[in-house]
């Protein structure tokens, strides 16, 4: 199947409606409260926001809650779609044993939709390299422009996902590393450091 026929279908399947149980809507602070709560609980997966900024993101109305049986399941938390911009996501995150079933999947559908309403070109992200995610965007029809280095804490590469919802000519797909994540040269890293504190 080509990429083109698989954002196609990508754009065409019915939106799940997970994604807008009107009914089920919490205020700012609970949905904060369990934007941070589900962060923390998969810090070694996505990157910390502090608790203001994800207020301001549920405020401005960047972020999308997936619902299951009445109880958020998880969210999508990006930039604002505007004409001829990128939408960046910032964080993804469904509960643990809700994945695999179509949340996240309702979720960058519904951003699919509003960002190509809003003219925006593309729709972009990090993911470390170490996680299953990387599958996922790949599946959602997202391609890897750039790999960088990861942070020294856990030594992993940094894949740059991208989805095309206008034409693109300057992204040239590559291929995503998969390297694992490992804390071991960090923390040689760390006990010389302590080591030598010791002995100043």
């Amino acid at each position: 199947m080509s990429d083109d026929t698989m954002l196609a279908e990508v754009r065409a399947a019915p939106l799940v409606a997970i994604v807008t149980e009107v009914a089920q809507q919490l205020s700012t602070v609970q949905t904060v409260q369990f934007l941070d709560h589900l962060q923390k609980k998969n810090s070694e997966e996505v990157a910390f926001y502090p608790r203001v900024a994800l207020e301001r993101g549920v405020e401005g109305g960047l972020v999308t809650v997936a619902w299951e049986r009445g109880q958020p399941a998880g969210y999508l938390y990006r930039s604002r779609p505007v004409p001829g911009g990128t939408v960046r996501i910032w964080q993804a995150v469904i509960e643990y044993d809700l994945r695999r079933n179509r949340f996240g999947t309702a979720m960058v559908q519904d951003l699919i939709l509003n960002a190509t309403t809003a003219g925006a070109l593309a729709i972009q992200l990090r993911c470390r390299s170490s996680i299953e995610a990387n599958v996922f965007w790949k599946t959602m029809g997202l391609y890897c422009i750039a790999v960088t280095p990861g942070g020294v804490r856990r030594d992993a590469d940094i894949n740059t996902w991208r989805m095309d919802l206008q034409p693109s000519f300057f992204s040239q797909p590559k291929e995503p590393s998969t390297k694992a994540s490992s804390s071991a040269k960090w923390l040689t890293q760390r006990k010389t450091v302590l080591a030598m504190e010791r002995e100043s």
